[in-house]
């Protein structure tokens, strides 16, 4: 698989983002305005 693409929707790339800066799901879904659940 080529790395360069794969395709990221823009709340996806919020997403990692915010993973990557060290947030748990719980506030990467409360930043995103989605529920834990689709974070995971």
């Amino acid at each position: 698989m080529d790395i360069a693409t794969i395709k990221v929707t823009p709340c996806d790339q919020q997403g990692l983002d915010l993973l990557v800066r060290g947030c748990g799901n719980q506030e990467i879904a409360g930043q995103l305005s989605i529920s834990p659940r689709s974070v995971k």
